[in-house]
């Protein structure tokens, strides 16, 4: 599944950034927290289709949904 499909209050790890993202997002994003093996938590969602927050171990960050759908997660269990 990707970070957009993550429910407010649900946790899940980072499996993959998608090859489809630009360089200088794929850095961002590893700046921010968001590397495989870190476990995200979606705090967030605002109405509409608006940006999400996702919490890392780095802090609270939110994300548009072009960017989050780029972003494989699998649930924990």
């Amino acid at each position: 599944m990707d970070l957009w499909q993550l429910s407010k209050g649900k946790s899940a790890v980072i499996k993959s950034l998608s090859d489809q993202l630009h360089q200088d997002q794929v850095r961002r994003l590893l700046e921010l927290g968001f590397e495989p093996g870190e476990t995200i938590h979606c705090e967030q969602q605002m109405t509409l289709g608006g940006p999400r927050s996702f919490r890392t171990s780095s802090g609270v960050f939110c994300l548009e949904k072009n960017i989050a759908h780029s972003i494989t997660v699998e649930k924990e269990s």
